[in-house]
């Protein structure tokens, strides 16, 4: 039996009493978040909406930049959705007062706590634990569509979050602005089951991509500017190169970002092995290392693939380290 943390408990509580909705379960915590399962009623005769609300436990951390990503990719079909808490989870509720509306934009606002829509079939770690447990096999067309159900978050594209939900596709050379995103934690709990719809997941639900607390821009600062050699403004050269440091520290850090049977190659190439400060302020740039992009989301998603084909292995695996 799992011991939740009682620093988990109290946020459980306090996000009860913030919102008016009633607490189901806690889906999983860890040392620094948690995230559990609501559902609130709409009307008085209309049926409960269940939704997720992941929060952040440690006050030296805060889900921001995780949070600006999902909001910029709100309407992926292909990405777990972020809710705003005025316009989509308290929609219909009768709390719509003013002051309600004050709380909902603070929450909106609050970078350390995020609500989410609920995928009610679990994670694809569950499936393939289920799967070897029976002995069975996936059929072929089933992994396809998989497959393809995946790769269309593979480019991680922004969107304007008004509208309904599209289908992602690969943009345009002239159109791949917002195309920079990688996941870097792209493994089989992080990828979602959905529902079926009549938009291509008639025979297969949607799988979706989810938890973008590692997630970076390829253009990010993190992996330019090693040093500074002059300044114009009012930070002091000390504290631009402290700032430059740290980036570099980041940028190193990212090849230890996420499960380590699932780094891609851009993490662990061995060009590293020649790289004296950053891969893209080598001359000549690796063709390998640090040149994250949609190909490193896309060869996570290939990996992806490769353990739904081997779930047996796979789950004999975990049993024995389990055991």
């Amino acid at each position: 039996m799992n011991v939740i943390p009682a620093s988990a408990r109290r946020s459980v509580d306090d996000n009860s009493r913030r919102v008016n909705a009633r607490f189901l379960r806690i889906l999983g915590a860890g040392g620094n978040g948690l995230a559990a399962l609501f559902e609130i009623r709409r009307g008085t005769s209309g049926p409960p909406s269940k939704f997720v609300v992941k929060t952040s436990l440690d006050s030296r951390t805060d889900m921001a930049l995780e949070k600006h990503f999902m909001v910029r990719l709100k309407r992926a079909k292909h990405i777990v959705q972020i809710l705003r808490w005025g316009a989509d989870v308290m929609a219909g509720s009768g709390q719509a007062t003013p002051r309600d509306l004050q709380r909902w934009q603070a929450l909106d606002n609050n970078p350390s706590i995020i609500a989410l829509e609920y995928m009610k079939h679990g994670d694809l770690y569950g499936m393939v634990t289920k799967v070897g447990r029976a002995r069975k096999a996936i059929p072929d067309d089933v992994l396809w569509k998989i497959f393809f159900c995946l790769n269309r978050n593979g480019g991680e594209t922004w969107l304007d979050e008004n509208g309904p939900d599209i289908n992602e596709q690969l943009p345009d050379q002239n159109r791949d602005i917002g195309y920079d995103l990688v996941h870097f934690d792209l493994d089989i709990q992080n990828v979602l089951i959905g529902d079926y719809d009549n938009s291509g997941h008639q025979t297969v639900p949607v799988f979706k991509a989810s938890d973008f607390g590692t997630s970076q821009r390829t253009t990010s600062l993190d992996f330019f500017e090693p040093y500074v050699s002059h300044l114009s403004g009012p930070k002091s050269l000390y504290t631009a190169n402290l700032d430059a440091l740290n980036r570099r520290f980041m940028a190193w850090a990212r090849r230890k970002s996420g499960k380590l049977n699932c780094y891609v190659p851009e993490q662990h190439h061995k060009e590293w092995e020649f790289v004296d400060i950053l891969p893209q302020t080598q001359n000549p740039r690796p063709k390998v290392a640090g040149n994250y992009g949609p190909a490193s989301n896309i060869f996570a998603i290939g990996l992806l693939s490769l353990i739904l084909q081997d779930r047996t292995e796979l789950y004999e695996e975990n049993r024995r380290e389990v055991g």
